[in-house]
């Protein structure tokens, strides 16, 4: 996950969000496969004991959170070499992306521009929102693959009665 953010290194001085966000976020799904390889592994040990769905759950979010907390440490990084260079033209990648979509009248373009703008000022200012706003970017997938594995890969012990 944390090689996502050489996507985003500027070349020539620009970013490019559009292929950074797209290549990110597909990195970022493929190596949630761990969570679920987690959890499989987890199943396995307990061998022939069942595996229920709160076991499975626990060995996938505390994966999913080892994760977040390794890309919120790697995003931190590459934020104090490209933090300023990223929120300014974060900002105007996002602009120009609102200015040309027709389905916005000129009133919302300004409006979510304005709360854009807001929100990128609050999370250059504030380590907690930043932190707030990189968490929410990665945990909600891996919740959501912690749920399905847990739930795909319950199982039913055996019992060992004699005929």
């Amino acid at each position: 996950m944390a090689s996502s953010f050489i996507l985003n290194i500027p070349v020539d001085g620009k970013i490019d969000f559009a292929r950074g966000e797209t290549a990110g976020m597909f990195i970022i799904a493929i190596s949630m496969f761990l969570i679920f390889l987690s959890v499989y592994s987890h199943r396995k040990k307990a061998g022939f004991n069942g595996f229920t769905f709160g076991q499975g759950f626990r060995a996938g979010i505390l994966t999913t959170l080892l994760a977040s907390i390794v890309y919120i440490s790697c995003w931190m990084i590459f934020y104090e070499f490209y933090g300023s260079q990223f929120v300014e033209q974060s900002k105007e990648y996002f602009v120009e992306q609102i200015q040309v979509d027709a389905q916005f009248s000129e009133e919302e373009k300004e409006s979510y521009v304005e709360d854009f703008r807001k929100t990128m000022d609050s999370y250059q200012n504030n380590i907690f929102m930043r932190i707030f706003y990189t968490f929410q970017k990665i945990f909600p997938l891996g919740f959501l693959i912690t749920m399905l594995s847990a739930l795909f890969l319950r199982k039913k012990g055996t019992t060992n009665v004699a005929p």
